[in-house]
C-alpha cells in the first residue's frame, strides 16, 4: 500500500475526534439529535482548521444506517463508502477548478434525482468563493429551495467574497484557529501512534509555526520525521529555516544598545547560514512585539511563546514603548519593501541601521527620539558631555564695592538665559563673560556691562573652576586725577566729521538684533518652524492623501507645492514659493475643502492659511509675558555720581561708558 501522509491518516472520522471547534461540534450534534437539519450550511475559517473534515463527518451522520445520528458508527456500508470517497450520494466539488456556470447548470440537472443508496444527497462545494458571479446567480434559487433529499455544505477561507444573498440562505459556522496547546497535545498523540520520537519543546515549536492550522502542523511533523528519527527543536529550525530565540535575543540586545556593528554581524551570520532576510525581519518583528506586550501587560501568557520572562525582563531597560512602536513600523515598511526589491540584504541592513539610530519620519520615531533624550537628561549623560568641553569665553576681571540700593543701580539680566532678575549686586563678581572683541576694538575704549553674580551661579555650579589666578590691574593710559565727590560735566559731542565710528560690543551682547538686518538674514529667520511641526506635517500629508483618494486632483496638485510652515493654536500655515498658489489655496472653495479634510483626520477644527515663503513669521506658541530687553543709553537715565566709586574708576580707566540693560 502506498504511504499516506499523516494528515490523511489522522483525519477525524467523528465529531469527538475533531480537534478544537467546540462550538461547531455542539451545534451540529444538537441539530442531529433534535432533527432540525438545515438544507444549506456555510463553513468558513482559516485553512487547515477542519472545514472539509467536518462536512464529511456531517454527511456520514446524515446517511449512517443507524441515523441520522450525532455519533455515526463508521462501520456500515454508507459510512465506509463516504470515508473512502466512493459514495454516489456524497459529491465533492472544487469550485477553484469547477466554478463556471456550466458546472452549476449540470449540478442543477442532477439534483432532481433521488439518492441511489443513501438517505440524503450531500453536495460539498469547497472554496465556494471561487465561483463566478453568473454561477452564484444560477445557484441562488436551487440553494434557497432545494429538494427535500438534497443538502448543501459550502466551505470557504474567504467569506467576504461570497454574495450576501448566499449568506442569507445558509447557516454559517465560523471555524477558529486551533490553539497552540491543542495542536501540541494532538501532535504528541499522533507521534506516539506513528512511532515517532519527538521532544515536547519541538512539538510546541511546530504548533507555534503552524499558526493555528492543524493540517500544516501534521505536514510539518511528517517532514521532520523524514528528516530525523529523533525530532528536536534543532530539527524543526533546520526544516523551517527559522532563526531561533537565542539569536533573536542577541540581535534585539544589540539594537537596544545601539550597537550597529554587532547587529550587522548577527545579520551577516544568519544570511551566511542560508536564512532568508524576510524570515529574519519577520521573527525580529514578532520578538519586539512580545517585548512591547511584556512592558504593557506582563500577565499576557501568549508572549512567553516567544521568549522567557527572565529574558524579556533583562531587555526591558534597553527599550521604551515609543521606540518599540517606531521599530515595529520600520520593520513593517521593510517587509513591504522586500516584496519588490532585488537585493534583500541591503533592505535588511538599512532597516537595522534605522533601528539602532532611532531614525525615521513617523510620529512614533520622533517620540522615540524625545524619549531617548529624556532618558539621557535623567541620567545626566547630556550634562556630562556639556561640562566635559565647555565653550571658551572672553572674561574681564571687575571688582565692585558693596551692594548699592536698587534705586541707585538697576542690574542687567539676560532674559534669553532664563535667569530671574535680582535687585542687588553681590560683593564679589569674579568673572563676567563678555562677547568676543570685534575687529578694531581699542583697549582704552569699551563698554562695561554690570551683571549680578546670581546670573552666573548655575554655570559656576556646573563647571568646576580651577584656582583663580592672582588679579592684575589692567594696563591702560594714565588717567586724570579723579574727583568722585563731584560729578564731571558731560563732554560735548564731537563733530560728525572728526569723531570716528566706534564699535559697540556691549550693544551686540545686550541686544542681538538692534540694527536692520540684510535681506538674507531676515529670510533665514523666517524659515524657522513654529509649534508642533511634526503633527502639522503629518496632518497635511494625510489630508493630501485623503483628497487624492477622493479624486480632488486639482486641489492636491496645488497643495503638493507647499510645505508645512507652522502649526500653532489649531492654525496650520503652509508656505508656497509662488504667490498665486497661496492665493488659490486661500480662496473660499479650496480652503473649505482642505479644512473639511483636516477636520475628518484630526477630529477637531483646524484653520488653514497659505503664506508666501520668506515673507511672514510663524505665530508664537505662547504670548510673551515680558517684553524683550532693550538697550538704553546710560547718559539718558543715569548720572555718573550715582555709580559706585570702584566702578567709576574702571570706567575712567577704560575710557568707556556704562550701558544699562533693563526691562
Amino acid at each position: 500500500m502506498a504511504y499516506l501522509a499523516l494528515y490523511r491518516q489522522w483525519r477525524p472520522q467523528n465529531f469527538d475526534a475533531l480537534v478544537g471547534q467546540q462550538a461547531v461540534k455542539t451545534a451540529l450534534k444538537n441539530a442531529l439529535d433534535s432533527g432540525r437539519i438545515a438544507h444549506a450550511y456555510l463553513f468558513s475559517g482559516p485553512r487547515g482548521t477542519g472545514k472539509t473534515s467536518t462536512a464529511r463527518i456531517l454527511a456520514k451522520a446524515l446517511n449512517c444506517e443507524q441515523g441520522p445520528t450525532a455519533e455515526p458508527c463508521g462501520h456500515c456500508h454508507n459510512c465506509e463508502r463516504i470515508t473512502a470517497g466512493t459514495s454516489m450520494d456524497v459529491l465533492e466539488i472544487d469550485a477553484a477548478s469547477n466554478g463556471g456556470i456550466d458546472q452549476i447548470k449540470e449540478l442543477k440537472e442532477q439534483i432532481a434525482f433521488t439518492p441511489v443508496e443513501s438517505r440524503y444527497k450531500v453536495y460539498i462545494i469547497d472554496e465556494v468563493h471561487m465561483l463566478t458571479t453568473p454561477a452564484f446567480n444560477a445557484l441562488l434559487k436551487t440553494l434557497e429551495e432545494p429538494p427535500a433529499h438534497a443538502i448543501f455544505i459550502l466551505a470557504t477561507t474567504d467569506p467576504q467574497k461570497i454574495p450576501a444573498t448566499i449568506h442569507s440562505r445558509c447557516q454559517r459556522f465560523e471555524f477558529r484557529r486551533v490553539t497552540v496547546d491543542e495542536i501540541a497535545e494532538h501532535l504528541a498523540m499522533v507521534a506516539e501512534g506513528s512511532g515517532l520520537e519527538a521532544d515536547a519543546e519541538a512539538l510546541r515549536l511546530i504548533a507555534i509555526q503552524s499558526e493555528g492550522g492543524l493540517r500544516d502542523a501534521l505536514s510539518l511533523l511528517d517532514q521532520c520525521g523524514v528528516m530525523s528519527k529523533q525530532i528536536t527543536t534543532a530539527t524543526v529550525r533546520e526544516v523551517l529555516g527559522i532563526v531561533g530565540r537565542e539569536v533573536l535575543r542577541a540581535l534585539a540586545e544589540a539594537i537596544g544598545r545601539q550597537d550597529l556593528p554587532a547587529a550587522l554581524g548577527k545579520l551577516g551570520e544568519l544570511l551566511e547560514q542560508g536564512k532568508d532576510a524576510r524570515q529574519v525581519l519577520t521573527e525580529l518583528m514578532e520578538y519586539l512585539r512580545a517585548l512591547l506586550l511584556f512592558q504593557s501587560v506582563p500577565d499576557y501568557e501568549e508572549i512567553y511563546l516567544t521568549d522567557t520572562r527572565e529574558a524579556l525582563t533583562a531587555l526591558t531597560p534597553l527599550f521604551g514603548r515609543d521606540r518599540l512602536m517606531a521599530a515595529e513600523e520600520r520593520l513593517h515598511s521593510a517587509l513591504l519593501e522586500l516584496k519588490t526589491t532585488m537585493r534583500p540584504r541591503i533592505t535588511a541592513e538599512l532597516c537595522l541601521l534605522d533601528l539602532c539610530r532611532i531614525e525615521g519620519s513617523t510620529l512614533a520615531a520622533l517620540s522615540a527620539r524625545i524619549e531617548q533624550l529624556e532618558r539621557q537628561l535623567a541620567s545626566g549623560a547630556l550634562a556630562a558631555s556639556y561640562t566635559a568641553a565647555p565653550r571658551p569665553m572672553a572674561t574681564a576681571a571687575v571688582s565692585t564695592p558693596p551692594p548699592a540700593p536698587a534705586s541707585t543701580l538697576r542690574p542687567a539680566v539676560t532674559a534669553a538665559a532664563g535667569v530671574p532678575q535680582s535687585a542687588s549686586v553681590q560683593d564679589d563678581v569674579d568673572e563676567i563673560p563678555l562677547p568676543p572683541e570685534p575687529s578694531g576694538f581699542e583697549e582704552e575704549q569699551g563698554t562695561v556691562v554690570v551683571l549680578p553674580q546670581e546670573a552666573y551661579a548655575p554655570r559656576r555650579q556646573a563647571v568646576p573652576q580651577a584656582p583663580a589666578p592672582q588679579r592684575q590691574a589692567p594696563v591702560c593710559r594714565p588717567a586724570a586725577p579723579q574727583q568722585p565727590a563731584a560729578p564731571r560735566p558731560a563732554a560735548p559731542p564731537a563733530p560728525a566729521a572728526a569723531r570716528p565710528a566706534e564699535p559697540q560690543p556691549s550693544r551686540q551682547f545686550a541686544q542681538p538684533v538692534t540694527a536692520p538686518q540684510p535681506k538674507s538674514a531676515l529670510a533665514a529667520q523666517t524659515e524657522e518652524y513654529a509649534g508642533d511641526f511634526a503633527a502639522g506635517e503629518d496632518y497635511w500629508k494625510q489630508t493630501l492623501d485623503l483628497m487624492k483618494a477622493e479624486k480632488k486632483n486639482s486641489m492636491v496638485s496645488c497643495g503638493r507645492n507647499g510645505r508645512v510652515y507652522s502649526f500653532v493654536n489649531n492654525l496650520l500655515q503652509v508656505a508656497f514659493k509662488a504667490p498665486f498658489l497661496a492665493d488659490r489655496i486661500n480662496k473660499e472653495d479650496y480652503r473649505k475643502a482642505f479644512e473639511d479634510a483636516l477636520l475628518r483626520i484630526a477630529r477637531r477644527p483646524i484653520r488653514l492659511e497659505a503664506v508666501i515663503a520668506g515673507r511672514v513669521k510663524p505665530p508664537a506658541a505662547q504670548p510673551a509675558s515680558q517684553s524683550a530687553p532693550q538697550t538704553v543709553d546710560a547718559a539718558q537715565e543715569l548720572d555718573e555720581h550715582q555709580l559706585p566709586q570702584k566702578l567709576q574708576q574702571a570706567v575712567n580707566a577704560f575710557g568707556g561708558k556704562v550701558t544699562d540693560i533693563s526691562d
